[in-house]
């Protein structure tokens, strides 16, 4: 296996230098992006292989983050995670997912907790559900937190106006004529969310346009489970005068239309995810941005791990966008 002295010699650069573009991440070699890309070229020709423990051991840092969101079987999830995971291979950090669904009744508080002693260098949380009990934390937790969706005082983030989705889906509906609006969700929904829950936030939104107060309607499930969103919505008495639904996310609205509600009501979908793109449902819907959320969040974490503090950074802001149909 080659050594760095031998790849030093065939790029013709310092021992240093070599060891600094191999045991460093790209954001923070110091060395030109013409002589990274040398050395790396050479390293690869000549077989060279890192050694990983090593090189946690000299720098202290495992090179792995923690993410904490919702139940990875709600495709935006699954969305988000596929997409940090690769913001962060490129910076040469990996990833560890800790899945809500499988931590039921621990609040993401002792989730943090309990992998404290686990090696990873920080941990991104979407604060949707996570938020409050983040707030849980001590004061002096020494590792970077950086949360996704609304903000969370004392901690950096990545703020998403999920109010503001909501709004443009009733923006939309109002402007083609509808009056009577529902909102369908998941039973869990009533109690999670920042600034407050979606439900609220919908109600709120609806309220404010001048339009009479929506139809609430939730299904005893989770927000991942398609089945229970189309067995509740086969069976649920809508008011008459309703005529537009917006659902909580696309596992909702998929499940409202196999349950054959579709000619009942004009129906807006909340997440645009490829489980809705390959559902064929021509749904018009408010699209969350998850590879975005993704870059400014890793962005944001490697920010903090290359200042080696937890002083919170100035939050970039990721906007919802509408695609009607």
């Amino acid at each position: 296996m080659a050594t760095l002295k031998e790849i030093a010699a065939k790029a013709g650069v310092h021992l240093t230098t070599v060891s600094g573009i191999l045991n460093q991440s790209q954001s923070n070699s110091r060395s030109s992006d013409a002589t990274r890309k040398k050395v790396l070229r050479i390293a690869q020709n000549l077989g060279y292989v890192r050694n990983q423990l090593a090189s946690r051991l000299r720098s202290q840092r495992t090179h792995t983050v923690c993410l904490i969101a919702g139940d990875i079987r709600n495709p935006f999830f699954a969305s988000l995670a596929t997409a940090i995971e690769e913001e962060l291979e490129a910076s040469g950090y990996q990833l560890l997912i800790l899945c809500r669904g499988l931590g039921e009744g621990r609040s993401n508080a002792e989730l943090i907790r309990a992998v404290f002693e686990q090696p990873v260098d920080g941990f991104i949380v979407w604060s949707e559900s996570a938020g409050k009990t983040v707030l849980q934390l001590p004061e002096n937790f020494p590792k970077p937190i950086v949360t996704i969706g609304a903000p969370v005082a004392g901690f950096s983030g990545v703020k998403l106006d999920i109010g503001r989705g909501l709004k443009m889906a009733v923006d939309y509906l109002v402007g083609k004529g509808h009056r009577h609006l529902a909102y369908y969700a998941p039973e869990e929904a009533r109690l999670k969310g920042l600034p407050q829950p979606r439900p609220q936030l919908f109600d709120k939104i609806v309220t404010k346009a001048g339009l009479p107060r929506p139809q609430l309607i939730f299904y005893p499930g989770k927000d991942w489970d398609v089945a229970a969103a189309s067995n509740y919505a086969s069976q649920v008495q809508v008011n008459p005068k309703v005529t537009a639904l917006v659902g909580f996310n696309d596992v909702s609205i998929l499940g409202w239309h196999q349950a054959a509600r579709v000619p009942s009501v004009e129906t807006v979908s909340f997440d645009g995810t490829d489980w809705l793109r390959l559902s064929g449902a021509a749904v018009p819907h408010v699209h969350i941005p998850a590879r975005k959320l993704a870059h400014a969040a890793v962005a944001t974490m490697l920010a903090h791990l290359e200042k080696s503090g937890t002083t919170k950074i100035k939050s970039p802001v990721v906007l919802s966008e509408f695609t009607p149909n």
